[in-house]
C-alpha cells in the first residue's frame, strides 16, 4: 500500500476535488453548511477557481493514496485589512475507507504550516459540528481551543445541531 501523500491541489486536480467535495456533502450532510443538492447544481464549487489560479490566500490541500484523492481540507485568509490577521479552516473530509490513519491530522499540520508561514497571519479559526467528537479531538490535539458554542446552528430534517467554534493562535518565538 502506498504512503499517503499530502500536497496542495493543482489545477489538474479540480475534477477530483469536485468529486471528493460532493462525496463529503452527500455522505455526511450533517457536518456541512452546504448541501449536496445546492453544490452539485453549481457549475463551479467555491474552491475551484482558487485551485485553478493557485491563490495564495485560498488553498486546498489534498491527501492522496497513490493517484487517488481521498481527503481534502481548505484554508482561506480574510481579505479585508482589519481581518487579514485571521484565516479559516474549512471543507475537512477524509473518505471513510481511510479514516483512523491520522490523515486528517497530517492534512491539518500541513495547512497550519502553510497558513502560519504567511506574513501577518496570527489566528486560524474553524467551526465543527459539536457532535463530531472525532474531529474535535483532532483539532484539540493540534492546539485548537474552543471559544464558543452556538446551539441551533444548522437546521436539518433531523433537527438542529450545535456548532463549536475553535481557534489556534500562531506560536510565538518564545513559546
Amino acid at each position: 500500500m502506498p504512503e499517503i501523500a499530502i500536497r496542495r491541489l493543482a489545477p489538474a486536480d479540480v475534477a477530483d476535488y469536485r468529486r471528493v467535495r460532493l462525496e463529503a456533502l452527500k455522505a455526511e450532510p450533517e457536518n456541512y453548511g452546504s448541501t449536496f443538492e445546492e453544490e452539485s447544481a453549481k457549475p463551479k464549487l467555491v474552491s475551484e477557481d482558487p485551485i485553478e489560479q493557485q491563490s495564495p490566500i485560498h488553498v486546498v490541500f489534498g491527501a492522496f493514496d497513490g493517484p487517488e484523492l481521498i481527503g481534502i481540507m481548505a484554508y482561506f485568509r480574510e481579505e479585508r485589512r482589519k481581518l487579514q490577521h485571521r484565516g479559516k479552516v474549512t471543507q475537512v473530509y477524509v473518505a471513510p475507507s481511510h479514516r483512523g490513519q491520522g490523515i486528517a491530522k497530517k492534512l491539518l499540520r500541513d495547512l497550519i504550516d502553510h497558513a502560519f508561514s504567511q506574513p501577518g497571519l496570527e489566528i486560524l479559526n474553524l467551526e465543527v459540528v459539536d457532535s463530531n467528537k472525532a474531529a474535535v479531538r483532532v483539532y484539540e490535539s493540534l492546539g485548537f481551543k474552543p471559544y464558543g458554542l452556538m446551539e441551533g446552528y444548522f437546521k436539518t430534517e433531523r433537527g438542529y445541531t450545535a456548532q463549536q467554534f475553535m481557534r489556534l493562535a500562531k506560536p510565538t518565538s518564545d513559546s
